[in-house]
């Protein structure tokens, strides 16, 4: 079961996520910039967290020191808290946060119709591959 709580009532969230959890509730911290939410979400019994990688880079030269520290402190303090990157604006974006072992994000359509448009180099090599494999069969 999942709930998605829309507030700003920070005192009702960190409440709720303290509950929630222990009624087998998945939760989610959104809206994440820093990694001192994460420990927060940790400590507050969240399954999920959400750093908003895109606005994060936009803010701040370093994103990628940013989720290092997030994905450390989630190891360091063993919290069974996974990372969903969300907002990612580029190609390279998506790739860093698999390199650095975000274990799932959101994309924008731009950015999955970039991630997925046809490589020159691969469909070179696909077509060099087809005729030689022509040349074998026929």
């Amino acid at each position: 079961m999942e709930l998605w709580l829309d507030t700003i009532d920070r005192d009702y969230i960190i409440e709720a996520k303290k509950l929630l959890p222990m009624t087998g509730v998945t939760t989610m911290a959104t809206a994440i910039y820093e990694p001192s939410q994460i420990i927060l979400s940790g400590l507050a019994g969240a399954n999920y967290t959400a750093p908003y990688i895109g606005r994060i880079s936009e803010q701040q030269d370093g994103y990628l020191k940013i989720l290092s520290d997030m994905l450390a402190i989630i190891y360091i303090e063993d919290f069974p808290l996974k990372i969903i990157a969300a907002a990612l604006r580029t190609k390279q974006q998506c790739i860093d946060c698999f390199r650095l072992g975000v274990p799932a994000v959101t994309l924008s359509k731009e950015v999955f119709d970039e991630m997925t448009a046809e490589s020159p180099l691969t469909e070179l090599s696909v077509m060099e591959f087809q005729q030689r494999w022509k040349s074998r069969v026929c």
